[in-house]
């Protein structure tokens, strides 16, 4: 497994140059965010250990370009995007077509990703409960 993560975390890097066109086309993020629901809800029993996660890493994604919450640092947008498109992609390190271990890799960037940025994502959160609202509720039901 070290090599994949070698070649994921390199695969998301180019990805991170990616995301600044996503950062200033909201319109191709929010449809972007539409795809990993999509995909996330497709793999359901997959997704289990990192729903919550991703949950709430798209959610804070969806009230950034939609400007209800624009606490976010720069830096955990352009993180959070390349994650994203990193989720999306079904060719990246490990193909998603392949059973099981096709998801493995994209859990290693969304679990490396979600490390780095957690108190950035925990704020929003935090924010998100203040106002007495999820965003979007339906990224919040249990995927089973």
């Amino acid at each position: 497994m070290p090599a994949v993560n070698e070649r994921s975390k390199a695969i998301f890097w180019t990805l991170t140059r990616r995301s600044a066109a996503y950062a200033t086309r909201r319109h191709r993020l929010l449809a972007l965010l539409t795809q990993a629901i999509t995909k996330a809800r497709g793999n359901r029993s997959v997704m289990r250990e990192a729903w919550h996660d991703l949950s709430a890493l798209i959610r804070m994604l969806r009230a950034w370009a939609k400007r209800e919450y624009t606490q976010v640092p720069r830096k955990t947008v352009t993180a959070a995007i390349a994650a994203i498109l990193y989720f999306v992609a079904p060719l990246d390190a490990v193909a998603d077509f392949i059973p099981v271990a096709g998801f493995l890799d994209d859990f290693f960037i969304l679990s490396w990703i979600f490390g780095t940025i957690h108190s950035d994502v925990e704020e929003f959160v935090r924010w998100e409960n203040a106002h007495g609202q999820v965003i979007d509720a339906e990224l919040e039901r249990d995927p089973v």
